[in-house]
């Protein structure tokens, strides 16, 4: 098949490097079924490494795949390198041209939407000691742009422990498992492989596990392949070390449990306190396990879906588990439950082999339920989303009235800024155009104007907007200047949280963000639910091309003081110290920079990946006269010559918000500049130009090292002290 459709989808087959279990076996099903012509998009694979895996080669699915362009091999994942896995993705994704990534199991980019299938929240839900897995699979769910659920008892999971992808809606779908396992006569086989799986297993069945002792209908099985503590083994166990005798009596068989485990080193099983253990099981041999047994135990304390469970309602096997919400969910009525406890457990087992007619309307239950579970259903809803992808993204239509893309549900943006009375005529038409460039883009969902009476000079198309804020008198500065203290104050109020959302962003007056056919904004999502707060510099907007570049003479300092606009979440409260100080005066953005990190926050500047338009043409300021006039400002304004001291090495453009007119005595004056830089202060660098010095999709640390006058021993040491940090964790017992 020819790459010739718009959209591309990578999946990566990480998992399938890992041992096999149920989530191999999903994806198994997921990519061997299919129908790849009927698809509007593109499907390519990742294969992990050199080799492709054991794993895929014996499934086969692979060999749908055809060309280079649909099969690609990236490098292997480990997790103690998993954030130097983002920046692989990343530059594949690029080089590439993905549109959209689906991984197997928690690996994720950050330049592309993330499709996230979630199987379970287990970890979360019962508070697992954090490690690496659930590190990565925290970002994963961070940085996806939707969910895919295998049950709404797991998208419930979901929701509790991360409660705002509900209130912002993201998409969160449910496609249920399908039961690969169904019962298959040998002689309805026509492909000679299968139909040698299939004798092998009978073979092996019957030269192995009749020859240990085994009875047909008279054994449990059970499965504890997963080494995790609620798997529940230990209550097995116990039921072999209690109840051992008295189930050999009771099922009139001297080995009376078949468990399937990990790492038995006889592939013919062994035989341990009475049990016979089994490990790489392939499917045809479960099917005879399941096929002959009496009872299937599954134990676990917790479930995303439990596909054994429904494997054995397919052959009619009774089933006894601990009552868990999503059996309630996905097969009410069917389960003989139990309680977490081992008298009970052997109880309910001389329930169910008296075979009494409340267990038979439960099996035949189990196994009606089984049919809402099939492999079409889940490939079509996998087909259907992955159709969704190619359609034409909303934004990209013809013009739509403001109405329809407020319903459209998109935007996420919250604005916070200031106007003014502005008296220059010039100057006042470039902020109206700012003001009104953000109410109309689609990715704000509204904008709050800390101004004192803006019906006074703000147009009817601004103030009459359906996205524009006034801000309340009981939370409005009444004629003060706005502070990076009251700004995240009101943004992290539990009340306009609930009212507007979790995403903020503080803009000066003449701040626009960039149109939206230039970058995908929701991205920025994944940044800030990182705990990542950015800090922009701007692009110069030129009104006669419609387009924006960066400043050069900034460039010098790779825009690391030019700071325009400041995005956040308030996801948790933003707690960020020592930040009352006014927005707009000199040092204000390198000195509230330090002050996030001192609060324990990330910080990052991406003018290129996420732009903002800076409009200020009318007043003639750029890079080589700002600080002229900022002094001339200010000695007109404040006769305080003694704030202008400030060298570019520490000052910034940032005045843009409310520094030409204050004619209006509504407003106050501008501030005197109380020099907050002075008392901390931490240089942004532009990211994304640091990660094209050499051309490449990474930063060149020695090169820009030595352009900084190269690294004393001590800066290495705390370097790598926090790589340590990151990459090996301490577990003590």
């Amino acid at each position: 098949m020819e790459m010739n459709k718009c959209v591309n989808i990578a999946i990566d087959t990480v998992f399938f490097n890992m041992p096999y279990s149920g989530i191999s076996r999903v994806w198994e099903g997921i990519l061997s079924n299919l129908e790849l012509s009927s698809l509007e998009v593109n499907i390519i694979l990742l294969i992990r490494g050199k080799e492709i895996p054991r794993n895929i080669l014996k499934s086969g699915f692979h060999k749908k795949f055809v060309s280079s362009s649909q099969l690609i091999h990236i490098p292997d994942f480990a997790y103690p390198m998993m954030q130097q896995d983002v920046d692989i993705l990343n530059q594949f994704a690029k080089q590439y041209n993905w549109h959209y990534f689906i991984s197997t199991y928690y690996t994720y980019c950050t330049c592309i939407p993330n499709i996230l299938v979630l199987y379970d929240m287990i970890p979360e839900v019962n508070n697992f000691i954090t490690n690496h897995m659930w590190m990565q699979k925290n970002l994963a769910i961070r940085n996806a742009s939707q969910f895919i659920c295998i049950s709404n008892t797991t998208k419930l999971d979901l929701i509790k422990t991360y409660p705002y992808l509900e209130t912002e809606n993201y998409p969160i779908h449910i496609i249920y498992c399908a039961i690969s396992l169904t019962p298959i006569a040998s002689e309805n086989i026509v492909d000679e492989q299968k139909l040698k799986e299939i004798q092998d297993a009978e073979d092996f069945y019957r030269n192995s596990c009749l020859h240990y002792g085994l009875k047909t209908k008279k054994y449990i099985l059970t499965i504890a392949t997963n080494q995790e503590a609620y798997k529940n083994q230990i209550l097995i166990q116990n039921l072999i070390k209690k109840y051992r005798n008295a189930l050999v009596k009771e099922l009139d068989c001297p080995i009376p449990l078949v468990i399937i485990i990990k790492n038995v080193p006889n592939p013919n099983g062994c035989i341990i306190d009475g049990a016979l253990l089994l490990s790489d099981i392939s499917d045809a041999k479960l099917q005879i396990l399941y096929k002959n047994a009496a009872i299937f135990i599954n134990a676990s304390l917790a479930e995303g879906f439990s596909l054994p469970v429904f494997e054995a309602f397919g052959y009619k096997v009774p089933v006894i588990a601990c009552n868990l919400p999503v059996y309630e969910e996905l097969c009410p009525g069917s389960i003989t439950y139990i309680q977490n406890d081992v008298d009970d457990l052997f109880q309910k087992i001389n329930i169910v082999l008296k075979n009494s007619a409340t267990i038979q309307r439960r099996i035949e239950s189990g196994y009606n339920h089984t049919s809402k579970y099939t492999l079409k259903k889940q490939i079509d809803n996998f087909q259907n989303i992955f159709n969704s992808l190619a359609k034409k993204p909303y934004l990209e239509q013809q013009h739509l009235e403001q109405q329809h893309l407020e319903q459209s549900g998109i935007a996420f943006l919250n604005i916070i800024f200031q106007s003014y009375p502005e008296s220059n005529n010039a100057r006042k038409k470039e902020l109206e155009y700012c003001i009104l460039s953000n109410l109309e883009h689609p990715y704000i969902k509204y904008i709050h104007d800390f101004a004192t009476e803006s019906s006074l000079y703000l147009p009817d198309s601004i103030i009459k907007h359906p996205k524009y804020k006034l801000v309340s008198k009981k939370e409005s500065l009444q004629g003060a200047w706005l502070s990076y203290k009251t700004a995240f104050n009101y943004s992290s109020n539990i009340e306009n949280k609930k009212s507007f959302g979790i995403y903020w962003a503080i803009i000066n007056c003449d701040i626009m963000l960039s149109p939206l056919s230039s970058i995908q904004w929701t991205l920025i999502r994944g940044w800030l639910n990182s705990k990542y707060i950015l800090a922009q510099s701007r692009n110069e907007f030129d009104p006669i091309s419609n387009t924006a570049k960066m400043d050069f003479h900034f460039s010098k300092l790779m825009h690391s003081n030019t700071q325009d606009a400041w995005f956040y979440s308030t996801e948790q409260p933003l707690e960020i110290k020592n930040c009352d100080f006014k927005l707009g005066m000199l040092g204000c953005d390198n000195a509230i920079a330090e002050r996030i990190l001192s609060s324990g926050f990330k910080i990052i500047n991406m003018p290129e990946t996420f732009p903002i338009w800076h409009y200020d043409i009318a007043r003639g300021k750029n890079s080589s006269n700002f600080l002229e006039k900022h002094k001339q400002f200010n000695s007109d304004n404040s006769n305080n010559s003694s704030n202008n001291s400030n060298n570019s090495s520490n000052s910034s453009n940032n005045s843009g918000n409310n520094s030409n007119n204050n004619s209006n005595s509504s407003n106050s004056e501008k501030p005197k500049n109380t020099h907050p830089e002075r008392t901390g202060q931490s240089l942004v660098p532009n990211y994304d130009a640091l990660m094209r010095i050499n051309g490449g999709y990474n930063i060149d640390l020695i090169t820009i090292i030595n352009q900084l006058g190269g690294i004393s021993n001590l800066e290495k040491y705390k370097l790598i002290s926090e790589m340590m940090s990151t990459r090996i964790h301490i577990y003590n017992p």
